[in-house]
């Protein structure tokens, strides 16, 4: 039996690092922080070489800086479909997924960016180089290794001999021109990757939260709340801006944009809401909605509560909380019996745009299998925003907390662990029965149904953080 073909890419554990942090391995524009590797040879595309590396590549991996330490990323084809590129001779050509094997090629080229869950393994050339990059992986909230599979066996190790003569050289490579593509908005992806994990964690308050997430993660335009419009069409939006045809609509643009590249966020706000973008009558509310924020930086004499209480509309008292709570996770710390499912919807959408995915809660991305399905959605919605035919096989979509509670299955024992009893109902069905010394006594077996009060639900539940231990547990209970 033919051995199994190897589809490697060469990089250094700091890029593998900034990789996992940011959700996706991408074009060099998609890293905060990048040292040369083989990808900035191939803009917008990621190189992957069949079962050998070329020495010189390897040592290209870890020129920039000394400390380097080289990796090999194993990917597994079988989560890519579409048509994809393949390096033969110096010539380009077109290869359907299905055909790879087939053709005589050793290296293809895949439109950047790819998920997380696209790798297979990856390769060290010891055990205490993977020994060594676990340890540090704990010094970073936002490295979580999860179910990523490292190896560094003897045959793993061969990949980084240097005994053998390159069939491709670095400067051979450079030779090779490769078409124009359009640019990947990396910014963009990761706030909206950022505003999927908000909203999956805040899902759990209820109906309306899960199907505003489902919303989102599905591309689903049937969205109607007039609040979070906007934002869905912020990003819904591919090829032009989005007609700014009512204030709002204009609001929300300049704040979502902000969100996304400023880096001194509050300051911008400011600037945007007193800007001369305005009509007089427009001006005068911007101009209130900033004065408001700037005497709430000054912590004047009201409450928080109160100057919540005080706000018109959502958007300003979205505007409110972030100038209160500093990232997602201080978000998830907070609550006021004021607040309404709507609220922390908004809320959870714009600090995941302003957080990105980078800053996700660490207990969020330890939830079972989040991580790799925000990633995967993150990378469905830049090949959409590209373009690209680039699909990708899985079979992962994580519950949510309101999803198992709408289930049958799990809905009594999740009720007990949750403590949410006191806004369950149990409806008996209706059925004859005989009433015996204070008891119902039906023939056969029957399955009361639990009806979810959704308001008492709601006031139990946003007061509740659901920690990764908690969540993990859940999923195990059907």
């Amino acid at each position: 039996m033919a051995k199994k073909d190897k589809w490697l890419i060469p990089t250094n554990t700091d890029n593998l690092r900034m990789i996992i942090a940011q959700g996706l391995m991408s074009s060099p524009s998609g890293f905060s922080k990048y040292y040369t590797d083989i990808l900035e040879l191939f803009n917008g595309y990621i190189p992957l070489f069949k079962n050998r590396i070329q020495p010189d590549i390897l040592d290209n991996a870890i020129s920039e800086v000394d400390g380097l330490i080289p990796c090999i990323i194993e990917i597994d084809l079988k989560t890519v479909t579409g048509m994809i590129k393949g390096i033969k001779g110096n010539d380009i050509i077109d290869i359907n997924s299905n055909d790879i094997g087939v053709e005589d090629i050793d290296i293809l080229l895949l439109l950047a960016p790819l998920p997380i869950l696209c790798i297979s393994k990856i390769i060290f050339k010891s055990k205490n180089d993977i020994k060594d990059f676990k340890e540090d992986s704990q010094l970073y909230s936002n490295v979580i290794l999860g179910d990523l599979i490292f190896s560094s066996t003897l045959d793993d190790q061969k990949l980084f001999k240097k005994d053998k003569l390159p069939d491709y050289s670095i400067s051979d490579l450079k030779k090779i021109t490769t078409l124009e593509i359009k640019e990947v908005d990396y910014n963009k992806i990761y706030s909206f990757g950022g505003l999927l994990a908000n909203l999956f964690y805040f899902s759990k308050n209820g109906n309306i939260s899960n199907d505003i997430y489902k919303s989102f993660y599905n591309f689903d335009k049937d969205i109607t709340n007039k609040n979070i419009l906007p934002i869905y069409n912020y990003f819904d939006n591919i090829d032009e801006q989005v007609a700014e045809n009512d204030i709002k609509t204009k609001m929300y643009n300049g704040l979502i944009d902000i969100a996304i590249n400023c880096k001194d966020f509050k300051e911008n706000i400011i600037e945007f809401l007193e800007s001369n973008l305005w009509d007089e009558t427009t001006k005068s509310r911007t101009q209130s909605i900033s004065d408001r924020l700037k005497l709430f930086e000054l912590n004047i004499d009201k409450t928080v509560s109160e100057q919540f209480e005080e706000t018109k509309t959502l958007l300003e008292k979205t505007l409110l909380m972030l100038f209160l709570r500093e990232d997602s996770e201080a978000l998830m710390d907070y609550n006021l019996d004021i607040f309404t499912q709507e609220d922390y919807i908004s809320f959870a959408m714009m600090f995941g745009i302003r957080d990105k995915f980078i800053k996700t809660p660490k207990f969020l991305r330890e939830y079972n299998n989040v991580q790799n399905f925000i990633t995967l959605k993150m990378a469905e919605y830049a090949h959409i925003t590209i373009g690209s035919n680039i699909q990708f096989k899985h079979s992962i979509t994580p519950l949510t907390v309101m999803s198992m509670l709408n289930q049958n299955s799990f809905k009594k024992k999740l009720a007990k662990e949750l403590k949410i009893e006191s806004s369950i109902n149990t409806i008996m069905p209706n059925k004859d029965y005989i009433h015996n010394k204070g008891k119902n006594i039906y023939t056969g077996f029957i399955e009361p149904e639990y009806e979810i009060l959704e308001d008492k639900y709601f006031q139990l539940i946003s007061k509740k953080k659901i920690t990764e231990l908690e969540y993990n547990k859940f999923t195990k209970l059907k």
